[in-house]
C-alpha cells in the first residue's frame, strides 16, 4: 500500500510524530508459510515518494527476508561458530 500524501489521510491527523513524513509505504506482511512474522513500513519526507516498482521490489525483499528470518535459528544451531574470548 502506498499513501502519496499522508496529510490528505485523516487517520494520520492525530499523530504528531509524523511532522516530517509526507508519504508512506507498507510492504505486505512478511509471511513464512502461513505465519505472519513481521511488517515493513517505509516513509519519505517528500509527497509521492514511492512508486509501484518500489513496492514490487519491497515485496520481493520481504519474501526473501521472511525466509531468512525463519531459517536463522536452525542455521545458528547447526553452524560451527568459533568461541572468541
Amino acid at each position: 500500500m502506498i499513501i502519496d500524501d499522508i496529510e490528505k489521510v485523516s487517520v494520520f491527523n492525530d499523530y504528531s510524530d509524523h511532522k516530517n513524513i509526507r508519504s508512506w509505504m507498507v510492504i505486505p506482511p512478511l509471511l513464512y508459510r502461513e505465519d505472519v512474522i513481521g511488517l515493513i513500513t517505509l516513509d519519505s519526507h517528500m509527497s509521492n515518494g514511492f512508486s509501484r516498482s518500489m513496492l514490487d521490489i519491497g515485496i520481493a525483499f520481504a519474501s526473501q527476508a521472511a525466509i531468512a528470518i525463519k531459517k536463522m535459528p536452525d542455521f545458528l544451531k547447526n553452524s560451527v561458530i568459533p568461541n572468541v574470548n
